[in-house]
């Protein structure tokens, strides 16, 4: 969790978007604490080291397992956490299902155990994964790993933010962008896109910079004919 408060970025906010008279308020702060949640999910989703945990979990009988609740992406699985989930217990190592599949053909049906082994990831279903061997129809094991979480929402103006204070800067031009996406004229349409672009620039995504069209992009590719 961060230090700066909501209040602040909200306030630059208001200063950057010319809505700083508190008696003629154009965008609530109630408003701006929807933008500022939005926007701190907005920079989980796109990079999700942003807000990571990294606690015990119990797993679920066979070799099918969900990911921990409220986690959006997990990053890795550890150490084993015995069936209490806090006694430390042996190092997991991440394989192949294919690799698996060649190695061992009867893995899935091995006896059960509490103690992962082994772990495998399909990237294609982000919300589970597999453990070998086959966890036991009762006093199933923890295992512990580090996993990216949905962030906190702010609840009120004098509240910290949820992520570190390092996303203040794509927090605030996320904020921005939404507050001026919700006006009409084309120089709000401009701003909006240029706040946008300067967020996602910021946490390292520029693959989702807008693009904007200009007719001196024609003119660039006549020249080039």
């Amino acid at each position: 969790m961060g230090t700066i408060l909501a209040s602040s970025i909200i306030s630059d906010a208001r200063i950057e978007t010319l809505d700083e008279d508190s008696s003629s308020y154009r965008i609530s702060d109630a408003e701006y604490l929807r933008m500022l949640n939005n926007a701190q999910r907005f920079i989980v989703m796109h990079v999700p080291k942003a807000n990571v945990v990294n606690s015990a979990w119990q797993l679920a009988a066979g070799i099918l397992q969900s990911i921990p609740t409220g986690c959006i992406e997990l990053i890795g699985i550890d150490f084993n956490m015995g069936t209490n989930g806090t006694t430390q217990g042996a190092p997991i190592r991440i394989i192949d299902k294919d690799d698996l599949d060649l190695l061992k053909p009867d893995w899935t049906t091995v006896t059960a155990a509490a103690t992962v082994q082994l772990y495998m990831f399909n990237d294609e279903d982000p919300s589970h994964f597999l453990v070998y061997p086959p966890q036991p129809s009762s006093s199933q094991g923890y295992v512990r790993g580090p996993c990216s979480k949905t962030p906190t929402d702010i609840a009120t103006t004098g509240t910290a933010i949820s992520l570190d204070d390092i996303y203040q800067s794509p927090l605030y031009h996320i904020i921005c962008f939404y507050a001026y996406a919700g006006e009409t004229d084309s120089y709000s349409a401009q701003k909006a896109m240029a706040h946008y672009n300067a967020a996602v620039t910021e946490i390292g995504r520029k693959d989702l910079v807008m693009k904007s069209y200009s007719p001196n992009q024609k003119q660039t590719q006549a020249q080039g004919a």
